[in-house]
């Protein structure tokens, strides 16, 4: 076990959390266009988990003294103003040399298409559940594993090679960060968007994404679905038989690869 920084330690420390490096580019010309509506910036920012986390981090700030936590980037949009989001988004951007970032390699973009799956996944077994907050549920999508990035800027060769695949599956991934760093991604990412103030829905399904059962929580659940689904897409295991969860949660493989394939048009874009 790496010594001698605890979760409040680590949590503390935290700061910005990385860029991948091949797409920060793509994001500064989109930003910086002067043609960019409120809609198309708002999409923007929902496909980096970086992004979308820096700016609820800001909204949820208590500076702005909000009567609600905001959980979604169409919120945080109407709270702060377009042109503040969009300086926001640019001063994140234009920080990137100066940040630690994720090498642009095959084991990252699979990384950050995880994330992208699961958050789109999140979204629609909300919808098909007919549950409240499916924005929500898709930025708690999005942000399931912001810890492994946070654990990342703390120990980037040492983590960096638990971003490489194959590494069995999360449960062993688990097991190997309490063993190396004294806790695992799912509590790091729950203790850093708490430290964050992002609403406790998010905290939550970041903290349980890898339960062993589906939580109890709607949003939580959503993603420990959405988690479990992406996972299978990525390693494109198309069983002749959907499994129970995925059929009492009304998804099918048509659904499914809908997702998938809006994930890879918008990975091609910014490739």
């Amino acid at each position: 076990m790496m010594a001698a920084l605890g979760l409040t330690e680590f949590v503390a420390a935290t700061g910005h959390l990385p860029l991948l490096a091949g797409m920060a580019a793509q994001l500064v010309r989109s930003v910086e266009r002067e043609d960019i509506s409120a809609a198309e910036l708002g999409r923007q920012i929902a496909a980096d988990a970086v992004l979308a986390s820096h700016l609820l981090r800001l909204v949820n700030a208590p500076y702005y003294s909000r009567s609600r936590r905001i959980g979604s980037v169409t919120d945080a949009l109407a709270v702060l103003g377009f042109n503040m989001v969009r300086r926001i988004s640019t001063s994140v951007l234009m920080l990137r040399p100066l940040l630690v970032h994720l090498p642009d390699t095959l084991a990252t973009r699979a990384f950050w298409r995880h994330q992208l799956l699961c958050a789109g996944f999140a979204r629609l077994v909300h919808q098909l559940r007919q549950a409240d907050g499916e924005e929500v549920a898709y930025m708690a999508g999005l942000l399931h594993d912001v810890g492994r990035l946070a654990l990342f800027v703390r120990w980037p060769e040492t983590y960096a090679e638990f971003l490489q695949p194959p590494f069995g599956d999360e449960h062993t991934l688990i097991a190997a960060e309490r063993l190396r760093f004294g806790f695992d991604h799912a509590q790091a990412g729950s203790a850093v968007l708490h430290h964050w103030n992002v609403p406790e829905a998010i905290t939550t399904a970041a903290g349980r994404h890898a339960d062993q059962a589906a939580p109890p929580e709607p949003v939580a659940d959503s993603v420990w679905r959405a988690n479990r689904l992406a996972h299978r897409m990525a390693a494109e295991v198309w069983e002749s038989a959907a499994p129970a969860w995925m059929v009492e949660a009304g998804l099918d493989r048509a659904a499914c690869r809908r997702i998938v394939d809006e994930v890879d048009a918008l990975a091609s874009a910014r490739a």
